[in-house]
Formats: structure tokens, C-alpha cells, sequence
């Protein structure tokens, strides 16, 4: 009720103030959000994702209590505000994981630094294939 026909109003402010650089999601891109935000049912799609984070977290403490054991790699933009507390949630549940920081960076890392997203995600995926 409080986004319909409001789409395009609601992504842009997520979209622009949750990234380091404003200009790194196009109006384009809110474009191409809107146009599957404002379809049947494609709001209350991206609401549910953030109603199921208390059941999730639920679920994720019952599957804490046996630590994974795959490589975990953890990346966070250097001005996403959520690096250290994210490192340490994943420390806490693996037994194997890397980190880095992405800078000039906040959430979308994507579309903010493409190039340094996929050095790290190659380096990463390399590196354990070549470990087989």
C-alpha cells in the first residue's frame, strides 16, 4: 500500500543511499527494477525476503551449531557500514574463511566496482580448484 505506483521513488532511495557512488546505478537500471517491482506481486516479493530474516535467523543458529567446513569468502564494500559485523557472523559459523574489502564501495558491489568484485571472486575460485 505505501509503494504502490511509488516503485520508482522507494528503489531510488534504496538504490542511492545505500552506495558509495551515486551515479554507479543508472536510471536505467532503476528502470529495469521498476519495471519488475511494479508487476503483480513483485514488491511483496522483495518485502518477504526481509519478513523470513527472523526465521532465518532461527533456522541459521540451528545450523551454526555445526561449523561449515567449505571455504567461505566474505566481501564487503569498505563503506557498506556492515564489513566487521558480517566477518564476524561468518567467523563464527565457519571453519574456513576469507575476507576482503572492496573500496569506494557500499552495498551494490556490482555495480560499483565490477572489476575488483571479479578479481577477488576469480582469485578465490582459483585458488580452491587449484587446491583439488
Amino acid at each position: 500500500m505505501l509503494t504502490q505506483g511509488r516503485e520508482r521513488e522507494y528503489l531510488s532511495t534504496v538504490a542511492y543511499k545505500s552506495g558509495y557512488n551515486p551515479t554507479a546505478i543508472t536510471e536505467a537500471d532503476i528502470d529495469e527494477y521498476v519495471r519488475h517491482y511494479a508487476s503483480p506481486g513483485g514488491m511483496r516479493a522483495g518485502f518477504e525476503y526481509y519478513r523470513a530474516l527472523l526465521q532465518d535467523g532461527q533456522q541459521n543458529r540451528e545450523s551454526a551449531k555445526t561449523k561449515l567446513v567449505v571455504p567461505v569468502l566474505v566481501l564487503t564494500g569498505s563503506d557498506s557500514g556492515i564489513g566487521d559485523r558480517l566477518l564476524k557472523g561468518v567467523q563464527a559459523v565457519t571453519e574456513n574463511v576469507q575476507s576482503n574489502v572492496i573500496e569506494k564501495s557500499g552495498h551494490w558491489l556490482a555495480e560499483e566496482q565490477p572489476a575488483a568484485l571479479s578479481e577477488r571472486l576469480l582469485a578465490f575460485f582459483n585458488e580452491k580448484a587449484n587446491s583439488l
